[in-house]
């Protein structure tokens, strides 16, 4: 049997599966993009590094708040931000859906 320390540790692998999954999906909305154009990803890729900045800028000061970043990168910074936003509710959506499997009453 289980403990629940490695019923835990399961959970958050699930999700981690999850969330590199999804991050992925994301990424390759960018190569799909690229194979329309009749190319390959460019070396490097743009992204804004704080949106409330760039959105309260006046349009000629918004490339102010753009970094370059490679492909690679750019995926695996993705998968940190939908970890950072969303793993601990999702290991709890899970937690919840296991419970609910094995009640007794």
């Amino acid at each position: 049997m289980k403990t629940t320390n490695e019923i835990e540790k399961q959970l958050e692998l699930k999700a981690n599966k999850y969330l590199e999954e999804k991050a992925k999906e994301m990424f390759e909305i960018h190569r799909e993009i690229a194979r329309f154009l009749g190319g390959s990803l460019p070396n490097h890729m743009n992204y804004v590094t704080d949106f409330s900045k760039y959105n309260s800028e006046i349009q000629a000061d918004r490339h102010n708040h753009f970094k370059s970043i490679s492909p690679s990168a750019l995926e695996r910074k993705y998968e940190i931000e939908l970890h950072k936003t969303y793993k601990e509710r999702i290991v709890r959506k899970y937690t919840k859906e296991l419970l609910e499997k094995v009640a007794i009453f």
